[in-house]
């Protein structure tokens, strides 16, 4: 600091001292709310800002991890499925899904030695969020076919394990066993209906 800096600055402390105290305490004030409203509070200011900030941020890590954790729980709940049951194509068109899901039943029916004895009907899907996807002007319909089995224990289970790893096959919607009657009994076979779906996506308004 230079000689003449030192001058001014003593300079003016006499000033300020020679001034009347009423007067130095009103210039003291005004120095204290200047510094103020010019340091402190922009400071406080700033770290509100950033506290708010902050937790902001932390919320949207949060929100972030929780939706990865999420994630990873459907991605290994639909693995476990696939491992399971395999894909499921999605809805397809009623003409060419309908003529495909009946050859591949009937595949897989011969596939076990077992006689096909079937019925198929047609039923529309509810409201569900497939709906959001194929547009408004279409709707999701369900091929059932429903199969009456005449088996062992051991292939029933084998047929639904077969149809369920069908990407064709949308769902196994019913399974009954129950024992054959007297007139009917052979060996230690059982009769199953299994309801087996197909989703198709048609035109609304369209007989079929």
């Amino acid at each position: 600091m230079t000689t003449a800096s030192l001058q001014s600055g003593s300079a003016l402390v006499g000033r300020f001292q020679a001034l009347p105290r009423s007067l130095r305490w009103l210039v003291a004030a005004a120095a204290g709310f200047a510094a103020y409203f010019l340091v402190v509070e922009p400071a406080v200011d700033y770290v509100t800002r950033t506290n708010i900030e902050s937790d902001s941020m932390a919320l949207r890590l949060q929100r972030l991890d929780a939706e990865r954790e999420a994630r990873a729980g459907a991605e290994q709940t639909i693995a476990t499925g696939i491992a399971r049951f395999g894909n499921v194509e999605f809805p397809g068109d009623p003409e060419v899904r309908s003529v495909e899901f009946n050859r591949q039943i009937s595949e897989i029916i011969a596939k076990h030695n077992l006689k096909e004895d079937a019925t198929t009907r047609t039923a529309t899907l509810g409201a569900g969020p497939l709906a959001g996807v194929i547009g408004s002007d279409k709707r999701i319909e369900r091929i059932v076919k429903e199969l009456q089995i005449t088996a062992t224990p051991e292939q029933v289970i084998q047929l639904l394990a077969d149809l369920e790893r069908l990407p064709i096959v949308t769902t196994v919607s019913k399974v009954q066993i129950r024992k054959p009657t007297e007139n009917e009994r052979q060996g230690r076979k059982v009769k199953a209906d299994i309801s087996v779906e197909t989703w198709v996506v048609a035109r609304k308004g369209k007989v079929r």
